[in-house]
């Protein structure tokens, strides 16, 4: 296991005669790493739930996470009681408005993402239909729960550590020792460090499905894919 430093100075250390101009870009190579990384690949340690409470009457639920990647799964309700109420989500406004009237009131079914209320791509979550305020916790109001991939927060502190640089490490230094070279214009050098990380990319999928595979005795295979619709 390394930390954000040590990786840091391994990579230095492989940038052989680079221009201080390029290493003092490590920092952010790493981090770079972790973010292709993670974007190349759905990895367990990346799951993730956030949990909501509904108004009733109201349409707004809340905002997407800010490390969102994508959907986990369906979004679902659970009651007091312990029940699990599956849920939707809508591919487009267009599908919940086919679906339910404006004024439509009733248990939570389907959940739109808005569109972009910033640059940045900040959006908000849309319950549909309007949430009666008959759930069965006192207040009335449903708890929703969206499943979904995260990225993981950037590494910042010398000492800061994440799954990736206890089971990716060698991914990461080969990663960031190419893009270390590519800004230094040697394509040969970046070309034997693209190998390196090809060469640990097998390796670091296996661990992964190892993570996944712990506490299974057997593996069955299961058809339950889907693409996303509304239910009529």
């Amino acid at each position: 296991m390394s930390t954000y430093q040590e990786i840091q100075d391994r990579v230095s250390r492989r940038l052989i005669d680079a221009p201080s101009a390029v290493t003092t870009e490590v920092p952010l190579l790493v981090n770079a790493a972790l973010l292709k990384l993670q974007s190349l690949h759905n990895f367990k340690v990346m799951q993730y739930t956030q949990d909501y409470t509904t108004t009733v009457n109201t349409r707004a639920l809340g905002s997407l996470p800010s490390d969102w990647k994508e959907a986990r799964g369906k979004p679902y309700y659970v009651e007091e009681l312990g029940n699990t109420r599956e849920m939707d989500y809508a591919p487009q406004r267009i599908d919940v408005q086919a679906r339910w009237a404006t004024d439509d009131i009733g248990e939570p079914a389907h959940l739109l993402a808005g569109d972009p209320t910033t640059v940045a791509g900040a959006r908000a979550w849309e319950v549909w239909p309007l949430p009666d305020g008959n759930a069965d916790y006192a207040n009335g109001e449903y708890r929703i729960f969206v499943p979904y991939w995260r990225y993981l927060p950037v590494l910042s502190a010398g000492g800061d550590t994440n799954w990736f640089t206890v089971n990716a490490e060698e991914w990461i230094i080969a990663r960031a020792t190419e893009q270390g070279f590519s800004l230094d214009w040697d394509e040969d050098r970046a070309k034997y460090w693209r190998g390196e990380a090809a060469k640990e990319w097998k390796d670091l999928l296996l661990r992964d499905k190892y993570e996944w595979l712990a506490g299974f005795e057997t593996l069955v295979p299961h058809s339950g894919a889907r693409a996303p619709h509304i239910n009529n």
